[in-house]
């Protein structure tokens, strides 16, 4: 897989240099908020292009060795990836007899991850349900925890209380099925145009629906019992998180 940026004859994307900083002046959107990207360096802009090589299946000779090293570090870095991925990388070029730049790799994703590893992104990585994978260095590892610990905390709340609610719909779903499979296996079982041994075969089918429908019954007692103190838990946890100042807009019922 390849692609290829043209800039005044040469690929951007394929070069053994790290590029110099281009400062730009749009804006992206970054966890919920508008914020000028002014003096992020033009190799974060790269390393989108630059991940894309990072998903295929394996690495070509010639990206191994003008893969802009930094570039893809940088994009690692963004997304919160660990030190260890160089070892990926190294693996899929050993394969071509070619050594990887794990200097400038690391370089480019300590830039990244000093992007990542912010208070107000550990809580929101925390509360899309993804693993902190620990990508952050000693000098600003403890900023990226004090989101992601209270925003684990909710999300884990919030999830228990979802997981009850949605096996609820399931159950609720499979005995409104059942009920109807019920009354025609009944209307069958009375009909006259029917067999007798396959009357009692639906016989059979009326009493594993049926003893499968109380069962789902049961389960939604025990569901429905459990939910309250879910809520309230979950209730607890988001007062608390808004106490500590993030913006928790998920509910807890």
């Amino acid at each position: 897989m390849k692609f290829i940026f043209e800039t005044q004859g040469r690929d951007i994307l394929m070069q053994s240099n790290p590029l110099k900083p281009n400062r730009l002046v749009s804006k992206i959107v970054h966890y919920g908020q508008r914020v000028p990207i002014r003096g992020i360096t033009r190799s974060f802009v790269i390393a989108t292009f630059v991940g894309l090589l990072a998903s295929c299946a394996a690495l070509s000779e010639e990206e191994c060795l003008y893969m802009n090293w930094k570039a893809m570090g940088v994009m690692d870095g963004y997304k919160g990836t660990p030190a260890s991925e160089i070892r990926e990388y190294q693996r899929k070029c050993e394969t071509h007899g070619v050594s990887v730049d794990a200097t400038s790799y690391e370089a480019g994703r300590v830039e990244g991850v000093a992007h990542y590893c912010t208070t107000a992104n550990g809580f929101e990585v925390a509360m899309t349900g993804r693993e902190y994978q620990f990508a952050c260095t000693q000098d600003n590892e403890q900023d990226f925890l004090r989101g992601y610990n209270p925003g684990r905390n909710m999300y884990i709340s919030w999830r228990e209380v979802k997981n009850v609610q949605e096996q609820l719909y399931q159950e609720e779903q499979y005995i409104t099925s059942a009920d109807r499979r019920i009354s025609k296996l009944i209307s069958e079982i009375a009909s006259n145009e029917i067999t007798e041994q396959d009357k009692e075969r639906r016989r059979n089918q009326l009493r594993d629906v049926r003893d499968e429908a109380a069962d789902a019954h049961r389960t939604i007692g025990y569901l429905k019992a459990q939910l309250p103190s879910l809520v309230a838990a979950c209730s607890d946890v988001k007062r608390h998180t808004e106490e500590l100042g993030f913006i928790v807009e998920v509910r807890c019922y």
